[in-house]
């Protein structure tokens, strides 16, 4: 913004510099006048085109390399300014514009070779996330099939073994043996039927990911509870669905594994069609350490990726035109998701 301010006084110093003007006072005052007429009308038309970009390439520029631009601008602004001694009382000559406007170009350039630089990267760390996160998504369905191909299995044997099964039962009622008959009824229920966990959500995508969870859950003695509504066309790309859903069941998970008391470790998660909106909220328990930094919050100081997930969750969220919000208290942590899908 500085650059921009430097050639708007440049450009003003000139144009008012073409006039006759001999009083210094006056020369200033229309210089001055000019210059903050072109900033006014300017500088919002430039913040508000370029703001999304900008705040986005500083998301993958680290302090550091803020700080070292930070002080290149000032080195080159003083140097700038001590160089070519400007002077508000006095017009600039033609030739001292053009040299000044080439200085600024060439830093300008430097500037535009960074941030393309850093465009670059950010691109790369998008690629890299999408590539990881088909690859979680691949392996979730991969899991699914296998539960899937296991049913089946299952499913044939016990059709084979059906007919023997039947008729043993019927040997014990014809004999009036009725409770054997009801005792073996209640052990081939149990033994022969593998535990199958239904459908929870019609949206494949989503059912991949919860069933997934659902089975770690089950390791670390968390209560999983379900309720989901999202039909499988929704206009919401199958990855982002993934990404959303499998951040914040894995952050819940995780925050539950953290607790001291082991009773009341539980995850709910709820989705529902409004309209054009899908709204979703994840309640779970979790031990009450919050570290928020950056308007990222963890609930573990040890996993980075815990805020870096919800960071990517607000992200897409925004994409879509929704709504995230993140609420706790000392035992209950809270998300709420809305997103657009018109």
């Amino acid at each position: 913004m500085w650059l921009f301010s430097i050639i708007i006084l440049l450009v003003s110093s000139y144009i008012i510099g073409l006039f006759p003007i001999k009083d210094p006072s006056m020369y200033k005052y229309l210089s001055t006048l000019l210059r903050t007429f072109i900033e006014v009308f300017m500088i919002p038309i430039i913040y508000l085109k370029f703001r999304n970009k900008y705040k986005e390439l500083l998301r993958y520029i680290t302090n550091r390399v803020i700080n070292i631009i930070s002080i290149y601008s000032i080195i080159i602004f003083i140097f700038l300014a001590n160089y070519y001694g400007f002077n508000a009382n006095k017009p600039i000559k033609s030739y001292d514009v053009f040299n000044s406007l080439l200085f600024v170009l060439i830093i300008t350039l430097s500037y535009a070779i960074i941030f393309i630089a850093a465009s670059s990267v950010n691109k790369n760390v998008e690629l890299e996330y999408k590539l990881k996160n088909i690859d979680a998504q691949i392996e979730l369905q991969k899991q699914n099939y296998k539960t899937l191909n296991k049913s089946i299995e299952n499913y044939y044997a016990f059709k084979h073994d059906m007919r023997h099964h039947l008729l043993a039962i019927k040997s014990m009622i014809d004999t009036k043996k009725y409770i054997a008959a009801s005792e073996y009824f209640t052990k081939f229920s149990k033994t022969e039927i593998c535990e199958n966990i239904d459908m929870l959500c019609k949206n494949f995508t989503v059912d991949s990911i919860l069933k997934y969870y659902i089975n770690i859950a089950k390791e670390s003695n968390i209560e999983f509870k379900t309720k989901m509504n999202i039909p499988e066309d929704i206009n919401i790309d199958a990855l982002d669905l993934s990404v959303v859903i499998g951040n914040c069941v894995e952050n819940a998970i995780e925050a539950c594994n953290k607790e001291i008391d082991e009773i009341e470790k539980y995850i709910n998660i709820k989705s529902e069609i409004k309209g054009f909106n899908l709204i979703i909220r994840i309640n779970n328990s979790f031990n009450g350490q919050v570290i928020e930094k950056d308007k990222i919050i963890r609930t573990s100081k040890k996993s980075k990726e815990h805020g870096i997930g919800l960071s990517n969750v607000r992200k897409i969220v925004e994409k879509y035109n929704g709504f995230f919000d993140v609420k706790y208290t000392d035992s209950e942590f809270q998300v709420n998701i809305i997103m657009n899908f018109s």
